[in-house]
């Protein structure tokens, strides 16, 4: 007989019919085909063609018995054709007691095999299978043995359809009524399933099936459903469950929740589970094994045994004395007389279980705003001391046996209906489903008719606060929705690449790991109705958070106003063209201006790039550009704001970077420009001519302007019809002057030369970027670029977008792009935050004065230093705060280092400036008796002074608490007033109060005020308390000494002498990073501040 391998035997064992099959196919043959299984007239069983064909002896009335050959075609309906040797022929009795035979007793054959793939070697030959021959369906069915391990309840098989995943593990399930099976053509059914189901009585519409009664079937059914390898023990998670060997049992009485007891089979090992079927079988669930269990009795004998009826207490005593008079050799024990009742009454825990299950037939009555294949769900369950209830059972009393005795746990239905609408309030909905009609579902099932899109809320938000009401909550491996949370460490990384490009490269810390932040961000921006809009963030968000979705497919709780600080600057940097796969986006340094924002408007700890970094800074406050000396060949004195100007073009110039010199006419951009040739000259890099473009009218004023100011510079006009002449000169001179209209004519002479510098004058000639001038000048092959125009846009955003490609192609993306992300916006719906956006992208590349501006030099500015020297309480307050907070640094930056500690600094060095302005800013016990401050006694004891002088005066504090401390003196000393802190709301009034003279004093917190205004009728300015930063304080000053202001401008600063106040002014002054190393806390960084400085820092009063 030809033999399939043992893999094959494993996975095709299983017969596709059942006895229904048999009387179908078989009716006039069924009844006497029983008669002649039960005589035991069939022999020699076999098996061939993976179940499909029986043969076998079947002895008959005459002496020799006879052939039978049946062949089982599994289609649907199944169709059996049995050939056998008596007179009749086909499908007679005797095909129909071999088939019989075959359901009762499977050939043995199949039973050695079987045998030899009992425990681990069973498991490996399917997992050996499953990797040479994974499933070519990408489902499959799973067997769910599930159980409440309680004597009286059913044990049933939860049939599941899962979806193998590419790794080979599962992923979503599903139910499978069984039912479905019998017309069902999926790919993932295959004989043996088909077979098992039948065993199990594959009429019913649930998935959850019980084992048949008769012990032979079950046993059967059991041995074929571990043979799939798809079998699990309670969670589909677990391993697969693998045959093992069988182990001796014995009979006991098992006592339920009502007291009742019933006889059952019992192991020695007490981490085996025995099921409760008509074939006891085991399983042993740390080894995820499941065997039969061998009684030492007849089969018949314990069928009757385990079908005992119920003993009550009150006949235990009878039903033992009577096993033990007159069934001594059954084995079993007396049932148990001494057990007693307990009631408790614990609280129901109500137990909410995250869930993702397949919409389709379960769950038909889920109505959301989209459609999906999976939808996502809450099961509501509860708990009463750890025994679970479903909300809809009737029960009033949960009843279990408990270490020898009875536990009855009362419901409390007002609590389990709280819980309900708990649900209902936070935005849920109980959900129809097939399984729950039909009491599969344990649980009720609750929805959001949003849809997925309220689910990351509801676990980043509400999940907390439910664990905080004491609820249990629980995610099942498929639920889509986890929620990390994505406040922690956020990172940036720069990675230089060839000449001014870097790759940049945003990260997020979630849950210790670090991930790529860019891709989350650009599938944010792709949510967005206008992608270039990143306040529509707020639509998406919920209570300040917005949810991003990881590439692992968990969601990530952002901040959302960090977000949006990022995502603001990324409408402008990003190009999807320029992701990589690994989540990096490329960035020109054109591009840093936006950089420069997105570190200033976010608390990033950076990585790397300080190259283009410290460019971006440069270029977004102008810090750190170089002052030039003017060339000695240039013929006239330059004005400040002119020497400014060559300083900017340097600038550009040292980076490689392009510009439009925008200053009104008249203030010199050409004598600006000549200057900045003569630079290069001088400095040996003019080893190539520049060229400069410009209006025909221009021309002359180029000649003679470089002839009377830069007479050493070598100039060549090629205008005139002679210029041809000209053009072998081209390579010999300094500049070359050339005009628009000449352009397109000349340029195959012009092109071909390799440029030291190109400047258009008049640029806004080149605002029509299809116009043949500007497509000629954007091929000139020149190390830099300029524009010079008093008038760089005169009618559209067009016009700058066209001179920019000609100076730094790329700067402002596409034409296509800009329109969208920037003209449209701006210019269509009058989009402030896109202006705002533009005007900071082009700041450092577009400098622009007006006559006003420029017109004449400010007045002096003249800073005083008040120092106040602290007596008694307040002194010794000082060094008590400074004794204490000094040791509470030292421990914090032994422990977590000097970067990681700048809170616990800054708390401590707040406190210190707190105790010097007045001790009564100090939330300290030991403050409180203290009320003298030096600082406000001479505050009270100048003002008057310099008010009878007529003064106007501004006085500044960081504390707004202390401004409070100050005006009740005020009051007592008939100073007038105005104020502005950060809840003013009205911030014209006492602006124009003080600006008209009314009140001569104006007190301004400086966060509030520092910047913004306009003061000029000030003449002196008083900062009570230094800032950290002394350009935060040079920005408050200035709010008087600004264009506009005709009087000397006197500044007092007021400093606790001995204390951190004045060492820290002379840190500033000895160390300029400093300040921004303590003050830039917020951004994580503590880069200028070391351990030297703490000391110092926290020295005693001198």
């Amino acid at each position: 007989m030809k033999r399939t391998s043992l893999l094959q035997d494993l996975a095709f064992n299983s017969f596709a019919f059942d006895e229904g099959d048999i009387r179908r196919c078989l009716p006039g043959s069924f009844e006497k085909g029983r008669s002649y299984h039960r005589g035991g007239a069939v022999r020699d069983l076999r098996a061939d063609k993976g179940g499909q064909r029986l043969i076998a002896s079947v002895r008959g009335t005459r002496p020799r018995p006879y052939h039978v050959f049946v062949e089982i075609d599994d289609s649907d309906p199944v169709v059996i054709s049995g050939r056998c040797s008596c007179p009749v022929g086909w499908n007679c009795k005797h095909a129909a007691a071999v088939l019989l035979e075959a359901l009762r007793n499977p050939p043995a054959v199949e039973r050695a095999e079987q045998n030899l793939l009992d425990g681990a070697v069973g498991g490996w030959l399917y997992q050996l299978r499953q990797a040479v021959q994974p499933p070519a369906s990408p489902e499959a069915i799973a067997y769910r043995l599930d159980w409440a391990m309680a004597p009286g309840s059913p044990f049933v098989i939860d049939l599941r359809v899962v979806r193998i995943l590419k790794s080979g593990e599962w992923g979503a399930d599903r139910a499978l009524p069984a039912q479905q099976l019998q017309n069902a053509t999926a790919n993932y059914l295959t004989p043996a399933d088909r077979g098992i189901v039948r065993l199990l009585g594959g009429g019913s519409w649930s998935s959850r099936l019980q084992l048949p009664e008769d012990p032979e079937i079950a046993d059967l059914a059991m041995r074929r459903i571990l043979a799939t390898g798809r079998c699990k023990w309670q969670n589909l998670a677990s391993p697969p469950l693998v045959l093992g060997l069988g182990r001796p049992g014995r009979l006991s009485w098992q006592v339920g929740a009502d007291g009742r007891q019933t006889v059952g089979v019992a192991l020695d090992d007490p981490s085996a589970v025995v099921l409760p079927s008509a074939s006891p079988w085991y399983v042993l669930p740390a080894e995820h094994l499941a065997g039969p269990v061998e009684l030492d009795l007849a089969r018949p004998l314990v069928r009757i045994a385990l079908s005992a009826p119920p003993v009550t207490k009150s006949q235990a005593e009878a039903v033992g004395a009577a096993l033990e008079r007159e069934l001594p050799g059954l084995g079993l024990p007396r049932p148990r007389s001494d057990i007693v009742e307990e009631i408790r009454k614990d609280p129901p825990v109500p137990i909410l279980t995250l869930v993702q299950r397949n919409r389709g037939w379960n769950y038909w009555g889920v109505r959301t705003k989209e459609w999906d294949d999976n939808v996502d769900l809450a099961l509501l369950g509860f708990s009463y001391g750890g025994i679970a209830v479903d909300p809809d059972d009737r029960r009033n009393e949960l009843r279990t046996f408990e270490e020898g005795r009875i536990v009855v746990r009362r419901r409390n239905r007002g609590a389990e209906r709280g819980a309900r609408k708990r649900l209902q309030e936070l935005g849920l909905r109980a959900v129809e489903t097939f399984e729950a009609q039909n009491r599969d579902e344990d649980r009720i099932a609750f929805g959001f008719a949003e849809g997925q899109r309220a689910w990351p809320n509801f676990v980043y938000d509400v999940v907390p606060q439910l664990e905080r009401e004491g609820w249990r909550i629980e995610f099942e491996d498929g639920f889509r929705h986890r929620v990390v949370d994505g406040a922690g460490e956020w990172t940036a990384e720069l990675e230089e690449d060839s000449g001014w490009w870097f790759s940049l490269d945003l990260g997020i810390v979630v849950e210790g790991e670090r991930v790529a932040l860019l891709p989350v961000l650009s599938s944010l921006l792709a949510r967005l109705r206008d992608r270039d809009a990143p306040s529509e963030l707020d639509a998406l968000a919920h209570n300040g958070t917005v949810f991003g979705r990881l590439e692992d497919g968990r969601h990530v709780a952002l901040p959302l106003e960090r977000t949006k600080a990022i995502m603001a600057t990324l409408v402008e940097l990003y190009d999807p063209k320029n992701l990589s796969t690994a989540g990096k986006l490329g960035v020109s340094a054109g591009e840093m201006t936006g950089l420069a924002a997105l570190e200033a408007a976010t608390r990033l700890r950076w990585l790397g790039g300080e190259r283009l970094r410290e460019l971006a800074e440069r270029l977004s406050s102008f810090s750190g550009i170089a002052e030039i000396e003017p060339p000695s060949g240039l013929l006239t004195e330059l004005r400040p704001y002119q020497r400014e100007g060559l300083n900017w073009l340097q600038f550009l110039r040292a980076y490689e970077l392009g510009g439009i010199l925008a200053d009104d006419m008249g203030l010199g951009k050409t004598v600006q420009a000549l200057a900045h040739f003569l630079v290069e000259r001088r400095e040996g890099r003019l080893d190539r001519p520049c060229l400069v473009v410009c209006p025909t009218s221009v021309v002359p004023n180029w000649l003679a302007e470089a002839a009377r100011l830069a007479p050493e510079l070598r100039v060549l006009s090629l205008h005139g019809p002679d210029r041809a002449e000209r053009f072998p000169e081209i390579d010999n001179v300094d500049l070359v002057v050339t005009t628009y209209a000449l352009l397109s004519r000349d340029a195959d002479h012009l092109l071909p030369v390799q440029w030291h510098m190109a400047v258009l004058d008049e640029a806004q000639a080149i605002k029509n970027a299809a116009a043949k001038a500007t497509q000629v000048v954007c091929r000139f092959d020149a190390r830099h670029r300029l524009c010079l125009t008093g008038t760089p846009m005169e009618n559209h955003l067009g016009e700058l977008w066209s001179q920019f490609a000609f100076l730094m192609p790329g700067l402002l993306g596409d034409a296509k792009r800009f329109a969208r992300v920037f003209r449209t916006p701006i210019e269509k719906k009058q989009d402030g935050e896109r202006r705002s956006v533009l005007s900071g992208r082009l700041k450092p590349f577009l400098l622009r004065r007006t006559k006003s501006l420029v017109a004449a030099d400010l007045p002096p500015k003249t800073e005083i230093l008040r120092p106040l020297e602290l007596a008694g309480p307040q002194r010794d307050l000082y060094e008590t705060v400074r004794v204490a907070m000094h040791e509470k640094v030292r421990r914090e930056v032994a422990e977590k280092g000097l970067a990681r500690s700048h809170i616990v600094v800054l708390d401590a060095l707040l406190k210190l400036r707190q105790v010097c302005c007045d001790p009564r800013l100090v939330k300290l016990t030991a403050a409180r008796r203290v009320s003298a401050s030096a600082k406000l006694e001479h505050l009270m004891e100048m003002l008057p002074p310099l008010i009878e002088e007529g003064r106007q005066l501004l006085l500044f504090s960081q504390f707004t608490s202390m401004l409070d401390l100050i005006k009740p003196g005020l009051g007592e000393a008939g100073i007038d007033f105005v104020e502005l802190r950060g809840d003013t709301k009205d911030r014209a009034s006492p602006v124009a109060q003080f600006q008209k003279g009314k009140v001569p004093l104006f007190l301004i917190s400086l966060k509030a005020g520092g910047t913004g205004l306009n003061l000029t009728a000030a003449d002196t300015v008083i900062h009570y308390d230094p800032w950290w930063n002394p350009a935060v304080e040079d920005q408050a000053t200035d709010r008087a000494h600004r264009i506009g202001q005709d009087k000397p401008v006197f500044v007092y600063k007021l400093v606790a002498q001995g204390t951190v106040e004045e060492r820290m002014l002379e840190l500033q002054q000895r160390k300029k990073a400093l300040a921004a190393g303590i003050y830039d806390a917020a951004g994580g960084t503590g880069a200028g501040l070391e351990a030297g400085d703490i000391e110092r820092l926290f020295e005693p009063l001198g």
